[in-house]
């Protein structure tokens, strides 16, 4: 084989090997797995603000949220599986389509949810709870006590949350009516969540919303805060299944997501 033939050769395997450095791990963010770094401490006691989640995209199927930068014209899902109540759940800010927030998916298409003295009813029937412990906090910039609660689904799913009592606005709601095709959110901090409780601020009719829609009647009962509203399946871009978090000594600590 003559030297430019080879030279010809070497430099085409250079090149696909370096198409395969970059296209490899796109590939793997969008069909596989993709980490996320927690932004808020909206999800203590369970995630802290700064751990790593690596987040299963196959779980739900793919939709244009799979893809970084959810690109625009690509619409519905594929291969969709649909969460289980309790889920840890990255999913597309509905507002704008780009924002990713994580909660835990509490609401199932259907189900009527509503928030009394701080305990979770779905369809009438509250959520079981059984008080943990207490730990200390500076959500209002001083010490105070918040109580760690185990919360059970009825499908027998259960996890801690953190709540600082029944006294708060959104602790006492009005009835949702989750949507077909929509889910209801919480954070696992329940009184510093903008979650599926606050209107999404867009028309009720805004195609965003993905139908969605929103009653504006049930902020009268816990203000007009903007939040999250109800989330279409479009928007879910995956579960959360390993939680990753380094401590100050340099020590890590992998487990799986509850």
């Amino acid at each position: 084989m003559k030297r430019g033939a080879l030279v010809v050769l070497a430099v085409a395997a250079l090149l696909l090997a370096l198409l395969a450095i970059v296209v490899a791990p796109l590939a793997i963010r969008t069909l596989a797995f993709e980490p996320y770094t927690i932004p808020s401490a909206a999800m203590e006691p369970n995630l802290r603000q700064g751990d790593y989640v690596i987040v299963s995209k196959s779980a739900y199927g793919y939709s244009r949220h799979s893809i970084i930068g959810s690109p625009a014209g690509i619409r519905g899902r594929i291969s969709l599986h649909s969460p289980n109540r309790g889920d840890v759940v990255v999913f597309k800010l509905p507002r704008d389509g780009r924002t990713s927030y994580i909660k835990r998916l509490v609401g199932m298409p259907g189900d009527k949810m509503q928030i009394q003295r701080g305990i979770v009813l779905i369809n009438g029937v509250p959520l079981s709870r059984h008080i943990q412990g207490s730990i200390t906090t500076e959500d209002r910039g001083y010490p105070e006590q918040a109580t760690l609660v185990r919360e059970s689904t009825p499908e027998g799913r259960s996890y801690l949350v953190q709540v600082h009592g029944a006294g708060e606005p959104q602790d006492n709601t009005g009835v949702y009516v989750v949507p077909s095709r929509c889910y209801f959110f919480l954070g696992d901090k329940r009184d510093n969540s903008a979650d599926s409780r606050f209107d999404p601020r867009l028309p009720a009719n805004d195609l965003t919303l993905g139908g969605c829609g929103w009653d504006q009647r049930l902020d009268a009962q816990i203000g007009d805060e903007s939040g999250v509203g109800f989330v279409p399946e479009a928007n879910l871009v995956g579960r959360a299944t390993m939680l990753i978090r380094r401590y100050p000594s340099g020590r890590l600590k992998i487990v799986t997501v509850q």
